[in-house]
């Protein structure tokens, strides 16, 4: 079955491994990651990276959590059908950006959640756009397991 977000606020996966898991959607895209409120930190384990992670911010909306779907769901997705990749964010001056990549994927465990991703582009330049597709290859590390554990734990897997 086709997932899609379209006319959507929420979709609800069933995975033998995960059981139901609820997505939330933004528009037209399918949201594995937030990063809402700065007292949330991002040093987990490879286990909590594995199976998903929420922090429930101050705010009374489900906007105001920040969460980390999971590993294991999101190759799961990828199962079904290929995926474009968007990253939003605010730069140091407060401006409004994004980049979107037209391949993404995240492999299975047992290539240690490889991620592919490429053809970037950005309206706001070639810089945020080229520094997306640089991770392409790279393998999921985490402070205590994965080839660049000594990296994630001297930076605090951040």
């Amino acid at each position: 079955e086709k997932l899609s977000c379209e006319n959507k606020t929420q979709l609800e996966v069933v995975s033998p491994q995960a059981g139901t898991q609820t997505i939330d959607c933004q528009g037209s895209w399918l949201l594995f990651y937030r990063h809402w409120d700065s007292e949330w930190r991002m040093n987990r384990s490879w286990s909590a990276y594995q199976n998903g992670f929420r922090f429930e911010g101050n705010g009374s909306s489900s906007n105001s959590s920040s969460f980390w779907l999971g590993h294991e769901l999101l190759q799961l997705l990828f199962l079904v059908r290929d995926y474009r990749l968007r990253v939003d964010y605010w730069d140091r001056s407060g401006q409004f950006r994004y980049v979107e990549c037209n391949r993404f994927r995240i492999s299975p465990v047992y290539q240690n959640y490889r991620l592919t991703v490429g053809n970037c582009s950005s309206a706001f330049g070639s810089d945020e756009a080229a520094l997306i597709a640089s991770l392409n290859g790279l393998t999921f590390s985490a402070y205590d397991w994965g080839d660049q554990r000594v990296c994630a734990a001297s930076s605090g897997s951040a």
